[in-house]
């Protein structure tokens, strides 16, 4: 593993958030608040993504979630995680791909490769009185060699999608090299370098697209906004700020 990580590996188990989330009180962990831990599965049997629903979780793809704790951190920036979170997976990809690659980032949280769905991001945060910063799980899936036969999108994998084989005891290394750099420029940046990055490769960036924000909105995706927020242009008036929901449709 790089620099300021360590792994902590596991078979198979419900969920790695929820074990991310059982090692925020260990006393071991509590005086180390340099390094990054890494919750890494061969499998989960309760995997979630978004709003609750299933990660469908099968041995040989990435399941990992990243135990981030700084004093700087802020609970309202949490969701801007996803964004860095979502680069690293595909600087990680675009390691072991060709550079003709279709890799796009769907608003909030997804990585898509080829029209498909091969990675996902799930951001907790838990404020911790007693410790005075922010704790933040960062959990990642990224399918490497199965995907979902039933989706919501179209789902990949990379054994598919870039006709190569990656284990997780390659591609994590990778991950991990990609996230301290986009989340270091992210703690001393802010979030305007990372918006740019993830703009280069916005999925449906300048098209109509239908949202489920909580309630049907549609029109045509314009950027994101100095948080995060994406930018809805509608036919009926001004721009929209839509802090949460997913596109849907394009």
């Amino acid at each position: 593993m790089p620099p300021h990580f360590v792994l902590k590996s596991y078979g198979t188990v419900e969920s790695t958030n929820d074990i991310a989330k059982g090692l925020i009180e260990d006393p071991v962990l509590a005086n180390d608040r340099e390094s990054i831990y890494v919750v890494c599965a061969k499998s989960q049997t309760k995997g979630r993504g978004r709003l609750g629903r299933e990660w469908v979780s099968p041995e040989g793809n990435l399941y990992a979630s990243f135990l981030l704790r700084q004093p700087t951190l802020v609970i309202a920036q949490m969701p801007q995680l996803s964004f860095v979170a979502a680069i690293a997976v595909g600087k990680a990809i675009e390691t072991f791909s060709s550079e003709n690659i279709n890799l796009q980032y769907k608003w909030p949280n997804d990585v898509i490769v080829n029209g498909k769905k091969v990675g996902g991001i799930l951001v907790e945060s838990d404020f911790q009185e007693t410790s005075r910063s922010t704790t933040c799980i960062v959990g990642i899936g990224v399918n490497l060699i199965e995907a979902p036969q039933k989706a919501l999108f179209p789902a990949g994998c990379l054994k598919e999608e870039i006709q190569k084989l990656v284990t997780v005891d390659d591609f994590l290394p990778v991950l991990c090299k990609q996230f301290w750099h986009f989340y270091t420029l992210w703690l001393e940046q802010g979030f305007l370098p990372i918006r740019d990055e993830w703009l280069k490769r916005a999925y449906a960036l300048g098209s109509e697209i239908s949202l489920r924000a909580p309630h049907e909105e549609n029109g045509t995706l314009v950027g994101l906004n100095e948080v995060g927020a994406l930018i809805l242009k509608t036919e009926a008036g001004p721009e929209k700020l839509i802090h949460t929901g997913e596109i849907t449709n394009t």
